[in-house]
């Protein structure tokens, strides 16, 4: 300890006396290393400048001499260095000795890495800063916990409740004043009992209810409220939501009976054994060793489950003795001995063979994948002989099927039977949308017939209600007449444009509905009332026409509708023979996670519609690949069949039990009536142009309108044919401007 002790004083003596030099020391050290740079040479002149400064201090305090300058700034009277000055420094303050040792070291990492250096200081004192704060911010919180452990309750903020009507009290609370914009619901939308609160047990429950016996109209308080952000609060959203209808008559469902039983032809066991020993022997003879793992026989597709086997490989060994000399013959020759080494053989050796596998078993072609059937097996899938038919009855029949159709909240749809031979069926309300592609003649057309016959067979008029677009005229129009439709199958596209905008003013309202009754979605909604808001479902046959004639405005309401439209029960089926990218385009595609892809003519269509190849060697005829939400990769499936007569049987039954019985009534052309009767209006306007109703009769005549066109047809002037097109687009006549493009689409023609 004395040793230390007296370094210290030494120390002292010698650089905290000496704090002016000391600093000018450091400073030209630091710029010289900041103007020459850093490299050996200019290290070395740096260190050789800083031993030579040292020396010269120590020179310096042996000096002796009456200079005033001296004796302040070097010298003093007892044999120290630094003068008066540092003198005087070392007896007012201790630190400042501390401080230049921590300056002068610290000057050597500055110099030579003055970036990493800084950086590093800054972070110390970021990381000590944070600390600081986090502790002044929990001691400040543990004195608010001290203080605000008591709480006084004051009368003007006991809580307000909302009791919905009971049965004992039939009379609306809702003010009529207001009967136009408010919701009435019928006699048998009975609210649930774990809402209903008695009011002798709400002293007993709480006891902060005291003098709250009032009924709110919750819907009115939303709707008066002065500084609500809410869309449906605004002037422009103030539509009235429909009354609810009462009636106590109920729908009874088809009969399994109505469907048709198709026997299954399933593939024999001596020809599963047979190609299983075929691949075998192929990839042998390219010296690709596997073992049939399992064998999953599916309606169309056989899976067949390859485990890797082994490569075997021998070399010679020089052998040596205990002392590690080679070990010979008598001739003097080297012992060698042969050993055997085991590698796997690669998956790559296997998936390289899918031709020669293709040529074999004479198939056009096979898919190959890893890992399967969830083991570590190479999978491969090779066609049936006699490929079978999957009908919908014996889905339909499956447990999966019946366990959806129990649950009230669900839209089940029997899809087809995967190549294990598992029956797939999947919930419409969980995917929420589904994107069909497939090409001509691949079996799209009959798996809308199918996703329409099971919402059918499964959900009532009350329950579900449908839109159909059919662009081709022969496939959907066969389900006109039934009560779910909500209005008969469009086929005209000039019409599908202006349907959209008022479905989106139907999930607006829908919004509107849920917000007035404290719900989030449509089936919180179902659970409260029964059956007070049906499921909509919209199902487009051919998306590329649409695009075609429209395609801005398509796109915009589709995107808008699959965004929004899950929690109000609006869900899309949309179905495309060209998947390309101008029609299935980036903002279509990332609102619809759930798709199905039949055969395509090439591997850029597979990846368009499922983000990976393989929907190019498909076999067409209801073969699929089906990639559902909550997976990354696809699987094969092969699509149920629903013949013409089975249709029209599921058709007949509805037609002949058609009655009005739905609590919420649906019209999307409310909105469009309105825009036609503001139209017709248009000539007592006097803001309008004069020309306006000639720039009316234009667009109806043709798709597409610029302004060039009404300047040539109405003979007038540039500045005067822009507005007449604002006007129009003001009206939603026609769409807005596209990006380098004059023409604009013509939204109702």
């Amino acid at each position: 300890m004395d040793v230390i002790k007296n370094f210290i004083e030494s120390a002292n003596n010698l650089l905290g006396l000496s704090i002016p030099v000391i600093l000018f020391i450091y400073s030209l050290n630091f710029f010289f290393f900041y103007f020459l740079g850093l490299n050996k040479l200019y290290l070395k002149l740096n260190v050789v400048f800083i031993l030579i400064s040292v020396f010269i201090i120590f020179m310096f305090g042996n000096i002796r001499s009456d200079v005033v300058v001296i004796n302040t700034f070097i010298s003093t009277n007892d044999g120290s260095m630094g003068g008066s000055i540092g003198q005087s420094m070392q007896i007012s303050s201790r630190s400042i000795f501390y401080t230049t040792i921590f300056l002068f070291i610290l000057s050597i990492p500055v110099c030579v890495f003055p970036f990493k250096t800084i950086k590093l200081l800054y972070n110390l004192l970021s990381m000590s800063s944070l600390v600081i704060l986090i502790s002044v911010k929990s001691f400040i919180r543990f004195c608010i916990s001290i203080i605000s452990k008591t709480k006084f309750v004051s009368n003007e903020t006991l809580p307000k409740t909302i009791l919905l009507n009971s049965q004992s009290e039939p009379e609306d609370y809702i003010d009529k004043s207001n009967e136009q914009s408010t919701v009435k619901l019928s006699e048998n939308l009975i609210a649930m009992e774990d809402n209903e609160i008695s009011s002798e047990n709400k002293q007993e429950s709480n006891p902060l209810w005291i003098n709250n016996e009032t009924k709110i109209d919750d819907y009115t308080k939303i709707k008066n409220r002065q500084n609500s952000t809410s869309y449906f609060d605004s002037d422009s959203k103030n539509e009235p939501v429909k009354q609810l209808s009462k009636n106590t008559k109920s729908y009874n469902l088809p009969s399994i009976d109505l469907l048709d039983d198709l026997k299954e032809i399933s593939i024999s066991e001596s020809e599963i054994n047979a190609t299983a020993q075929k691949i075998q022997d192929t990839l042998h003879q390219y010296d690709v060793d596997v073992e049939i793992g399992q064998v999953q026989p599916g309606p169309v597709v056989t899976l067949y489950g390859l485990k890797p086997g082994w490569i075997t490989k021998t070399k010679k060994e020089k052998q040596f003795d205990s002392d590690g000399n080679v070990m010979t013959d008598e001739n003097g020759r080297q012992i060698m001995k042969e050993v055997e080494s085991k590698n796997r053989v690669r998956v790559d050796s296997i998936i390289s063979r899918e031709k020669d596998l293709s040529l074999a078993l004479k198939t056009p072609s096979i898919r190959i994948e890893t890992p399967v059937l969830g083991e570590s097996l190479v999978g491969i899938e090779v066609p049936n002989p006699n490929p079978g038919i999957i009908g919908i009855k014996s889905l339909i029949k499956d447990s999966s099927f019946e366990n959806l159709l129990l649950q009230k909240d669900s839209l089940p749809i029997a899809l087809g039977k995967g190549s294990g031979g598992d029956n797939i069926t999947i919930d419409l309300t969980k995917m929420p949308h589904l994107l069909i592609a497939g090409a001509t003649g691949s079996g799209k057309s009959v798996c809308m017939n199918a996703v329409v016959s099971s919402l059918i067979y499964s959900r009532s008029p009350d329950q579900l209600r449908l839109l159909l677009v059919d662009p081709k005229r022969v496939e959907l129009t066969q389900y006109n007449g039934i009560p779910h439709m909500v209005t008969p199958v469009i086929v005209e596209l000039d019409a599908v444009a202006k349907v959209f905008r008022g479905i989106i003013n139907e999930m607006f309202k829908r919004y509107k509905l849920l917000e007035s009754h404290s719900v989030r979605n449509i089936s919180e909604l179902n659970k409260k009332f029964t059956n007070a808001m049906p499921y909509l479902v919209i199902v487009i046959d051919e998306l590329a026409d649409l695009m075609m004639t429209s395609g801005v405005e398509i796109e915009r309401s589709i995107c808008r509708l699959a965004q929004l439209g899950r929690a109000t029960g609006i869900h899309l089926v949309i179905a495309t023979q060209r998947p390309s990218v101008d029609v299935v385009t980036g903002l279509i595609k990332s609102n619809f996670p759930s798709r199905v892809s039949f055969s395509v003519s090439s591997s850029i269509d597979s990846r368009t519609i499922l983000d990976t190849t393989g929907a190019e060697k498909l076999l067409g005829k209801g073969d699929m690949l089906y990639l559902p939400i909550d997976a990354s990769l696809p699987f094969r499936l092969q699509g149920c069949f629903i013949n013409d007569s089975e249709i029209s049987k599921l058709v007949n039954f509805w037609r002949n039990n058609s009655f009005m019985n739905s609590q919420y009534e649906i019209n999307v052309f409310d909105d469009l009536n309105q825009i036609n009767e503001s139209t017709n209006s248009d000539d007592e306007d006097p803001n309008k142009d004069s020309l306006y109703n000639d720039a009316v009769g234009l667009a109806k005549s043709t798709k597409k309108l610029s302004i060039s066109f009404l300047q040539r047809k109405l003979r007038i002037g540039y500045p005067r044919a822009a507005r007449l097109m604002d006007e129009l687009e003001e009206e939603g006549i026609v769409g807005p401007m596209q990006n380098s493009i004059k023409s604009r689409d013509v939204i109702i023609n």
